[in-house]
């Protein structure tokens, strides 16, 4: 049976091949992750057990998880806190009637010529 503590690997969804362990159990087979992956409620048939344990509190935090996978010698890639994206600037948008009527404008300037 799963218990708060069990060490996974993720095989299905988005963080498929993710490390992860189980924070908490909720009802109708479902248990809430955490680790390599996102916190997040998951099915546990959606969960490969590694048969590895970490001792952690039911609801523990996300560092006190890193920790966990750390100690068992599982290497973790570091979440760099502080980094933004940077916002590009948005394409000014030109109307369809904007483009007809310059292409008509050059036309008329041309022909006076």
């Amino acid at each position: 049976m799963v218990e708060v503590g069990d060490v996974a690997m993720k095989i299905a969804g988005r963080d498929a091949g993710g490390l992860c362990i189980v924070v908490e159990i909720l009802k109708d087979g479902y248990v809430m992750i955490d680790g390599e992956t996102r916190r997040r409620k998951c099915n546990f048939n959606h969960l490969e057990f590694l048969n590895r344990k970490v001792k952690l509190k039911k609801s523990a935090s996300s560092e006190d998880v890193r920790k966990g996978l750390k100690d068992l010698g599982f290497k973790i890639k570091e979440i760099e806190k502080g980094k933004t994206k940077e916002k590009k600037e948005k394409p000014k948008q030109i109307r369809k009637s904007q483009m007809k009527s310059k292409p008509l404008e050059e036309k008329k300037t041309k022909a006076k010529k």
